[in-house]
């Protein structure tokens, strides 16, 4: 049954996925993360069955920890496509060796965030809920990945039946 429910939560996302694809035009397609973003929230609370004091408290320190692992990706993302225009450009060593030094702090930066936000989540839930955050915090990624994979694939095949 909780199977069958996360498949269609995950149908559903992927809908609204290609629907914001569709009308928002532009690089990354951010209204579509951040119904992605939304769905999941409602799906950890869904799953953790917490009171509303609790969820607002999780909501917030999550949303929090989540801000913060967007703005580190997205400085990591900057300086790579930096790092990559001076490879292009023929840079000196010493210039990217900084970038790549700097890359580098940035991602032990953020693998630090995804780690504080998993134990700070440990100070709201019991252990019961921590656990089930955990393995969703595991599978989610992979379960949308593979989604959004027979997604597409089922949408290729369509074209090729035209």
């Amino acid at each position: 049954m909780k199977t069958l429910m996360y498949k269609i939560l995950l149908i559903v996302l992927i809908s609204f996925l290609s629907y914001s694809a569709m009308a928002q035009p532009g690089p990354g397609g951010e209204r579509a993360l951040e119904r992605i973003e939304t769905m999941r929230k409602i799906k950890l609370l869904e799953i953790l069955k917490l009171d509303e004091a609790a969820s607002d408290k999780f909501i917030s320190k999550f949303t929090t920890y989540e801000n913060n692992i967007k703005e580190k990706r997205d400085q990591i993302d900057d300086l790579s496509e930096e790092l990559a225009n001076t490879l292009r450009s023929h840079g000196s060593k010493e210039e990217i060796t900084k970038k790549s030094e700097k890359l580098l702090q940035l991602q032990e930066e953020l693998q630090k965030l995804f780690m504080d936000k998993l134990k700070a989540m440990r100070s709201i839930l019991n252990e019961e809920q921590y656990a089930k955050f955990l393995i969703f915090e595991n599978n989610f990624p992979k379960e949308l990945r593979k989604q959004l994979f027979k997604y597409f694939k089922n949408k290729g095949s369509d074209r090729d039946d035209r």
